[in-house]
């Protein structure tokens, strides 16, 4: 039988990986330098597939598409208590680095961009990372799109 402190050491772990993970993606400086907006959004994936900074969150974010920009933070239940804010970056933050290629490749390789306030590359893979890719293509325009 476990002693009793065992679920609180675990809880305590889960926490403190959490934010572990959330600092090294740099969701703490998007916080600071885009705060959360209220708006409708467009589109939103929950528990979408990426990865920023090299952290990977399989299956763990929340992708939202919204008019001022990408709402980009891990899902609910890997959101670290400290920062539980979900920020907006504007899309003239947002750069596309490589579309998602099609076929085959597509299922390993996601949409790159970047952001440039914080300097981080994040990689969206799915529907997620093709619904940014058309944002993007309406928001500033083609001159913008890079190919590999």
């Amino acid at each position: 039988m476990a002693p009793t402190w065992f679920p609180l050491f675990v809880a305590g772990m889960l926490i403190a990986l959490t934010h572990l993970l959330a600092a090294i993606a740099g969701h703490p400086a998007l916080l600071a330098r885009h705060p959360p907006v209220d708006e409708p959004l467009e589109a939103l994936h929950r528990f979408a597939s990426g990865s920023m900074r090299g952290v990977g969150f399989g299956n763990a974010l929340r992708v939202g598409i919204g008019r001022r920009g990408l709402h980009l933070a891990p899902s609910w239940p890997f959101r670290p208590l400290l920062w539980p804010g979900v920020p907006c970056i504007p899309w003239s933050e947002v750069r596309l680095l490589a579309p998602s290629p099609g076929g085959v490749r597509g299922w390993f390789r996601g949409t790159r961009l970047e952001i440039r306030s914080i300097g981080a590359k994040v990689e969206l893979g799915g529907s997620a990372g093709r619904a940014v890719e058309r944002k993007l293509g309406a928001a500033v325009g083609p001159a913008l799109i890079r190919t590999r």
